[in-house]
């Protein structure tokens, strides 16, 4: 759950590969006790345009137990 919190981006693939664009993903722990215990706000954004997200997501993580 922790290792997912923070922020990425494909900067350095779309360096690499031309055909892919530049995006950043950051997610953040939000509190949604509706949902769930460990809740994430998911936002995805190009990185030259971060205020402008094009998706926006909830992620409710919770552990698999076998």
């Amino acid at each position: 759950y922790e290792w997912l919190m923070g922020r990425f981006d494909s900067s350095a693939q779309a360096l690499a590969q031309p055909s892919y664009f530049a995006i950043q993903l950051v997610a953040c722990e939000v509190n949604a006790p509706e949902i769930g215990e460990r809740v994430l706000y998911i936002e995805q954004a190009q990185v030259e345009d971060p205020n402008n997200p094009y998706r926006q997501r909830l992620y409710h993580v919770e552990p698999i137990l076998e």
